[in-house]
């Protein structure tokens, strides 16, 4: 069950990347190109929610397809790399279109939004992909990570099937930059953003 409520995250959390400023309007939330890559420490807590260990984990784009007239792009982090997610920025967010396991690409009946952008503080907004309603908290919210400090987009959700909560912050033209995942109050994870490469207009 934790192993589902991590892929759940992924959703949440990833991929993906986005933007320099999130309080600035722009076209896009993730700057999606083959080759993009966000590099994180992931935090792992022990049951008394203290940091218990680090390690490192990317997300990267790794191919695009064209879905229906359509491109779309697929990324993956690298501790799950047999599990990309297929997306790409439409004019309210970014939308889900699917996902291919182990070489096999499953497409939704329709794209599913998964983060809304541009937004308003307090707008809610329904990601049939996660079967989690979404909040936007801020729109600068000032983060600081290994990367640097950013104004970002803060997202919280909460997962039915797992209890979970998930914060997650992207910043417009730079991408995610961290997330935190706690199950009934207590840490459970964070990502925090250690580097990042991302293809010019991308």
């Amino acid at each position: 069950m934790f192993k589902r409520f991590i892929l759940f995250t992924v959703f949440v959390a990833i991929c993906a990347i986005v933007f320099g400023s999130c309080s600035k309007s722009s076209d896009k939330l993730a700057p999606l190109a083959v080759g993009n890559y966000w590099e994180f420490q992931r935090v792992w807590f022990d049951t008394l929610g203290k940091e218990s260990h680090i390690d490192t984990v990317r997300i990267t784009v790794n191919d695009q397809i064209d879905i229906s007239g359509t491109t779309v792009y697929s990324w993956s982090w690298d501790f799950y790399s047999s599990h990309s997610i297929l997306l790409t920025n439409m004019s309210d967010g970014v939308y889900v279109f699917g996902y291919v396991q182990d070489g096999v690409q499953t497409l939704y009946d329709a794209p599913s939004l998964w983060l809304k952008y541009p937004g308003k503080v307090g707008e809610e907004f329904y990601a049939k992909s996660d079967d989690v309603t979404y909040k936007i908290a801020s729109i600068s919210s000032i983060i600081s990570v290994p990367a640097g400090e950013f104004t970002c987009y803060e997202y919280r959700g909460t997962a039915p099937e797992f209890g979970g909560d998930v914060v997650t912050y992207f910043s417009p033209q730079i991408g995610y930059i961290a997330q935190k995942v706690s199950l009934g109050g207590t840490p459970q994870y964070e990502f925090r953003l250690v580097d990042y490469k991302i293809t010019p207009n991308s």
